[in-house]
């Protein structure tokens, strides 16, 4: 499992935006001697998101964009109209796109883009069923 670290400039900002907006269960929370959290972490199903406090240093500004992939029984248009309503920006409007996949993209306080993807085909084992395949 890969558990993406993202450098916050307000980690207890980011922790209220995935928790209260974006429907992320809280993990583990550190905090400095000021009180302020330093580093925390978020959870979306399995997949493990930390925020570390950005060092002082100038930022650098990488662009990426991550993808959470969603199980195939989420509601998909439910979630996407519960973030839009929680204010939560968009990027990328929900969309069906061209090889079976719902998608929409949001964005963080700090700029950083979450791509959420629901596949239209369940699992079988490691694969998806597709009708080729005598699936959906």
């Amino acid at each position: 499992m890969i558990s993406p670290v993202l450098y916050v400039s307000d980690v207890d900002r980011s922790l209220a935006f995935y928790i209260e907006k974006m429907g992320a269960m809280p993990g583990s929370n550190f905090a400095g001697a000021d009180g302020k959290s330093i580093s925390g972490e978020v959870r979306f199903g399995d997949t493990r998101v930390i925020l570390q406090a950005a060092p002082t240093r100038p930022p650098c500004y990488c662009p990426m964009e991550f993808r959470l992939d969603l199980e195939p029984d989420v509601n998909i248009q439910q979630l996407y109209v519960e973030m839009r309503l929680n204010g939560v920006p968009m990027f990328d409007e929900l969309d069906d796109d061209s090889w079976g996949e719902q998608t929409f993209g949001v964005e963080d306080p700090d700029g950083f883009r979450w791509r959420l993807v629901r596949t239209a085909y369940p699992l079988v084992g490691k694969r998806f069923a597709t009708a080729s395949m005598g699936g959906v």
